[in-house]
């Protein structure tokens, strides 16, 4: 239950910053954010297993933290919300 409400706390300050921002602000959406992530690894959605996106804050920037498994290894990027930067990619996670 909490992970929900943090969640769409986090959901809902993304929608705010870009709201309250100047009108040149964007946010990337969470399948633009799904392909970055992809992308960089070199594969595309029908080549893993178990994709979970999910939008939060860290250290007060937003961003989406995308998991996936190609081949029973779980892979995970951290998005940044605003511009698609990728901020830190791994293995494990999740």
């Amino acid at each position: 239950m909490k992970k929900w409400i943090c969640a769409l706390l986090a959901a809902a300050l993304l929608v705010c910053l870009c709201a309250c921002g100047s009108s040149k602000a964007k946010v990337i959406t969470q399948e633009q954010a799904q392909s970055i992530a992809l992308e960089d690894a070199g594969l595309t959605a029908d080549q893993v297993d178990n994709i979970h996106l999910h939008a939060t804050v860290e250290s007060g920037v937003p961003v989406y933290t995308v998991h996936f498994d190609p081949g029973g290894k779980t892979r995970s990027y951290t998005i940044h919300a605003g511009d698609g930067t990728i901020l830190a990619k791994g293995n494990g996670g999740h």
